[in-house]
């Protein structure tokens, strides 16, 4: 009985590490979509798993989007693993890096995308009522994905970049976007350009940015971690005050988790020797959610 009792926690536990978006990571539908999306993050590959419907992004958008919000100049990298939409290939499908505003189905934004025809594209918006301009630079055919994608911001300038090794990369093009707020969202998007289903599966998520570690959503949850010494060069504590931690994990910037600890120890002390030099997360894992705080290791 004992087997069958633990062999189900641990498939719970999974779940739960498949559901959690990583530390400043949120989802939602833009637009009106037929039928509401949702993204699956998969802790132990980094693969996140996007669902959705929605008819493009042009005048509106329509989308599955999972962000984080970023301030300031950032570089946004993920390879796209696949693209399977209903519709079947040539349906116009995007799934890619979405750079915007805000939530707004109309709001200024900026999308590097494959387009399930075979191409890689920029489609770009100032604002609501302005026109939106397309551009394409390499066609290498429907079957070519997995392909690498990226974005990067310096000011109001935003580049999209294609590759497909992650080792030569090409320009797609450059927008000045002077309707860009300093503070933005950024992150991965679906849309099938129909009200039928499609999804898109990424990896290789990797951001260079200060990202936001709360959304208007869990504001609180991080006040009640705290972590200590900041910087650290050897050991970090931490001290979660009211929040029953029942995981704590280490990620970098991206989310991607480098190492996890149950609660089963006598003090809330890690050792983060190995890491090399940067700024990291501390995440807790609590019945209310998770809290988040940055740390540097020197």
């Amino acid at each position: 009985m004992k087997k069958l009792i633990y062999t189900f926690s641990f498939l719970l536990f999974t779940a739960v590490m498949q559901a959690q978006l990583p530390a400043g990571w949120f989802n939602s539908d833009i637009g009106a979509p037929g039928t509401p999306g949702s993204t699956i993050y998969d802790g132990g590959t980094g693969t996140f798993t996007l669902t959705g419907t929605g008819l493009n992004f042009w005048d509106v958008d329509d989308a599955q989007f999972a962000y984080v919000r970023i301030d300031g100049d950032f570089e946004f990298t993920a390879r796209l693993l696949t693209l399977e939409s209903i519709d079947g290939l040539g349906g116009a499908a995007k799934a890619g890096i979405d750079a915007r505003n805000s939530l707004d189905t109309d709001a200024p934004s900026f999308l590097m995308a494959w387009e399930d025809w075979g191409g890689l594209a920029i489609t770009s918006r100032e604002g609501p009522g302005v026109t939106p301009e397309w551009t394409g630079s390499n066609f290498p055919g429907a079957d070519a994905i997995p392909w690498y994608l990226r974005v990067v911001r310096v000011g109001d300038d935003f580049t999209g970049y294609e590759s497909q090794d992650s080792v030569t990369w090409n320009e797609t093009g450059v927008k000045t976007m002077s309707s860009m707020l300093p503070t933005i969202y950024v992150g991965l998007a679906i849309s099938p350009n129909s009200d039928n289903v499609a999804t898109a599966t990424f990896d290789g998520v990797h951001i260079t940015g200060n990202i936001l570690l709360s959304d208007k959503e869990t504001p609180n949850l991080n006040h009640g971690l705290r972590c200590f010494p900041n910087p650290t060069s050897g050991e970090l504590f931490y001290n979660a005050g009211s929040l029953n931690a029942q995981q704590v994990m280490i990620s970098d910037l991206s989310g991607n988790v480098i190492s996890r600890y149950t609660q089963e120890r006598a003090e809330n002390r890690l050792d983060v020797s190995n890491l090399a030099p940067g700024m990291y997360l501390l995440q807790l894992v609590s019945e209310k959610g998770m809290a988040v705080q940055k740390f540097v290791k020197y």
